[in-house]
């Protein structure tokens, strides 16, 4: 049954409007809510804050030029609004791409207020994106020299420095943070792992303690509040204590069914715990309370409930390489219920995906698209399949290598003798969680430096920390001038005997082409990998190293050392 519109309320006030449809707002009742902020802004035109909250309704709806002159409007008659500014920095960066304005926005609303911490990230992340992270870092300098009280500014500098190793630095920052609040959750946990990688494993559990004291304790002072239960489901999510933490995410979705994020988690912790008919729900449904709506196709969605045969059927991207080379594998599955499938991608990805079995064309992901009968996106293939730790398709492989490619690499490797190893330490640093699955070039030396093989560098970019340290080792072949697409990559793997790797998309490429890959695992590691297990039920030919605890990659690297050695003595 469509939620009912709201009434035309009897009285005039403009406040009582606009807190009714505040409350239609945490319902869901998205038209209700906007026709009483629009009843508010008919008695006082003046109110910025109907303004605002009229423009989420409309982001929420994907009406975006609609949201964007309603926040502008509320801008117009209150500049003091982080709130506004925030979602103006997501409209511009999201629905229009201009990066450069929308971190305008941001920044502005990272300056007005301390407690909007997902400004900050988004901020900041863009902002790395374009190469302008130094400028984040001076601002936040010049900002503490103005307001030396914003814990949350102190918070923020102590992670760059702990992205550019220099860990004193780091702890300063978070200390200095705590002495403005002690409490600080988040201070505390990044103090915690600055002193697990400085070898400081017994203070580091202490300070772990702390966080986890600190979130209970104030989700027992304000046990309606959702943003802290969701803080301590994702907290205890970090220390692998994923039991607590689903009934933790379950808090927050009693508390507000809507709350997207909370359900993503749980997703997410369902899954990594091999509980995968709930976590695949989960996934699914929480798109539907995402800040802006996925891109809208009129094609109906499918989830196997339809006979598809002699249907067309679009299989599309919506996450990251990785989770497109993942999930890919269900193509042959589609096709055998008599369907024919296309697939629509990220372009470095496109003459790669060419090869696999049942699909009959695919689409980089700017392309103008073919007529079809039904839509799925990749990460909802999965529950469209039912599939269960059993029922997993891990046939490998299921991507090929172009043959012409094969053979130009090995002609180019003809010279090495050596035991041949393909290695990535870093993935993307736009990733939220890129800290715990990247490795610093500099704490991999001792693995790179020594044994009887020679490897080659199979990821893209190299970071500024590490570029120093790479042309010291002369043991390894950098092939980044080369690796121009996912095809390209996948043609130097084939000639190679084992590839080594972080939780990155070449651990997916590697998997998918059924060549032997050494994954290293942060403590906690994406859901596809579970928990507790060296093997992969995804990739018959994957070896994972775990972490035994948050930041200890020495005792993986020493594994692996192990390993190395025994398998090429």
């Amino acid at each position: 049954m469509p939620p009912q519109a709201a009434p035309v309320l009897s009285t005039g006030n403009s406040i009582k409007l606009k807190e009714q449809g505040d409350v239609y707002l945490g319902q869901g009742n998205l038209e209700a809510a906007a026709n009483c902020y629009r009843q508010a802004i008919a008695i006082d035109p003046n109110y910025a804050k109907a303004h605002s909250n009229l423009g989420f309704v409309f982001m929420q709806q994907g009406a975006t030029a609609d949201a964007e002159e309603s926040l502008k409007r509320a801008l117009s008659i209150d500049n003091t609004n982080a709130d506004t500014y925030f979602m103006l920095g997501n409209l511009a960066t999201l629905a229009r791409g201009d990066l450069e304005q929308g971190c305008r926005y941001l920044q502005k609303a990272v300056e007005l207020s301390a407690d909007l911490e997902v400004a900050y990230l988004d901020w900041a992340r863009y902002m790395k994106f374009q190469g302008k992270l130094e400028q984040v870092k001076q601002f936040l300098i010049s900002g503490l020299e103005k307001h030396p009280s914003r814990a949350d500014y102190h918070r923020h500098l102590g992670n760059i420095y702990q992205d550019e190793l220099q860990f004193d630095l780091a702890a300063n920052c978070f200390q200095r943070a705590l002495s403005i609040y002690p409490d600080d959750a988040d201070a505390l946990a990044n103090l915690g792992f600055i002193l697990y990688k400085q070898g400081q494993s017994q203070q580091a559990h202490a300070t772990y303690e702390k966080v986890f004291s600190c979130l209970k304790t104030a989700t027992i002072n304000a046990p309606n509040d959702t943003d802290l239960h969701f803080k301590l489901a994702n907290f205890l999510t970090s220390q692998n204590r994923y039991k607590e933490a689903i009934d933790g995410y379950e808090r927050v979705l009693t508390l507000n069914p809507e709350y997207g994020e909370a359900r993503l988690g749980r997703g997410m912790a369902l899954l990594v715990t091999g509980q995968f008919e709930s976590g695949w729900e989960d996934i699914k449904d929480s798109v539907k309370y995402a800040a802006l709506p996925p891109t809208e196709m009129p094609e109906p969605v499918w989830l196997n409930d339809a006979d598809v045969h002699g249907k067309t059927i679009l299989l599309h991207a919506d996450q990251g390489l990785g989770d497109t080379i993942h999930f890919v594998r269900y193509a042959e599955q589609v096709n055998s219920l008599g369907a024919t499938v296309y697939i629509r991608a990220q372009a470095s990805l496109k003459s790669l995906l060419m090869t696999l079995p049942g699909v009959s064309r695919v689409f980089g992901d700017e392309e103008i698209l073919p007529p079809f009968d039904y839509q799925c996106s990749l990460s909802n293939i999965s529950l469209a399949f039912n599939t269960t730790l059993a029922s997993i398709p891990a046939k490998v492989p299921y991507l090929q290598a172009s043959a012409d490619r094969t053979a130009y690499w090995s002609n180019e490797f003809s010279d090495f003798s050596k035991a041949k190893i393909g290695i990535v330490w870093s993935g993307n640093p736009l990733l939220r969680n890129d800290k715990y699955r990247s490795i610093h070039l500099q704490r991999l030396s001792e693995l790179l430096i020594t044994g009887d093989h020679h490897f080659f560098l199979l990821q893209k970019e190299i970071r500024s920390v590490d570029a120093p340290f790479l042309s010291d080792l002369k043991n390894v072949t950098d092939l980044r001038s080369h690796l121009v697409d996912f095809s390209e990559t996948a043609a130097v793997i084939a000639n190679l005997d084992l590839v080594i790797t972080v939780d990155t998309s070449v651990a997916h490429l590697a998997g998918a082409l059924g060549k032997p890959v050494w994954i290293m695992l942060p403590f906690s590691p994406d859901f596809r990998w579970l928990l507790d297990r060296n093997d992969s039920p995804w990739y018959p030919t994957a070896r994972l190293f775990r972490q035994s605890e948050i930041g200890d990659w020495d005792s993986v690297i020493k594994d692996l050392k192990r390993a190395l050695d025994l398998e090429f003595m």
